[in-house]
C-alpha cells in the first residue's frame, strides 16, 4: 500500500541524478563566481585575519605565564588581560563581517542562478513539461538551488576557515 521501495529507492534515484565533478563543470561554476571575485577575496582576507588573531591567544597566555606573573609586572598583566578580552571581540567582529559578505555573495549568486534557470525553462519545449512531473521538477529546482546556496555560503567558508586555521596553528607550533 505505501511507497514501494521506500528510502532505498529514493537514494538510488538521487545517486542516478548526481553529477560528476569535472573540470568543465568547475570552470562553469567559477564563471558564475567571477563577478564576485573582490568580495570573495575580501572574505578570504577576513578568514586569514580571524585565524591569525585566533593564534594570538596562546601567545598572550604564554607571555602572561612566563613573564607577567613571575615578574609581578602589573602593567603588563593589565595589558595582556585587555588583549585577552580584545582578541575574541575582534575575531567576533571579523566573523560577523565575513558572514555578512558570504550571505550577500550567496544571495546575489543564487538570484542570478534562479534567473538563468527560469530563462532556461522558458526555452524548454512543451514536450519536456508534458513528460516531467511538476512536483518533481519544482523539488529538483528548489533543492538544487538551495544546495548551491548552502555550498557557497557555508561549506566553502567553513572549509577555508578550518584549513587556514590548521595550517597557521601548525606553523606557530613548529615555530615555537
Amino acid at each position: 500500500m505505501g511507497f514501494r521501495g521506500g528510502y532505498w529507492r529514493l537514494m538510488r534515484n538521487v545517486e542516478e541524478h548526481r553529477a560528476d565533478v569535472t573540470w568543465s563543470l568547475l570552470r562553469r561554476v567559477l564563471g558564475y563566481a567571477w563577478p564576485w571575485r573582490w568580495p570573495l577575496l575580501l572574505m578570504l582576507l577576513t578568514i586569514l585575519l580571524s585565524a591569525g588573531l585566533g593564534l594570538l591567544t596562546p601567545l598572550i597566555f604564554r607571555d602572561l605565564i612566563d613573564d607577567a606573573l613571575p615578574s609581578r609586572d602589573v602593567q603588563q598583566l593589565h595589558l595582556l588581560s585587555l588583549l585577552l578580552i580584545a582578541v575574541p571581540l575582534a575575531i567576533g567582529a571579523l566573523r560577523l563581517w565575513q558572514r555578512k559578505l558570504s550571505a550577500r555573495v550567496a544571495e546575489e549568486l543564487i538570484f542570478e542562478l534562479r534567473v538563468k534557470l527560469f530563462e532556461h525553462l522558458q526555452r524548454m519545449s512543451l514536450r519536456f513539461f508534458t513528460h516531467t512531473q511538476t512536483g518533481e521538477l519544482m523539488s529538483r529546482l528548489n533543492n538544487d538551488v538551495i544546495g548551491a546556496q548552502t555550498a557557497i555560503s557555508n561549506t566553502i567558508v567553513d572549509i577555508l576557515s578550518n584549513l587556514v586555521t590548521a595550517v597557521a596553528t601548525l606553523a606557530v607550533m613548529l615555530t615555537l
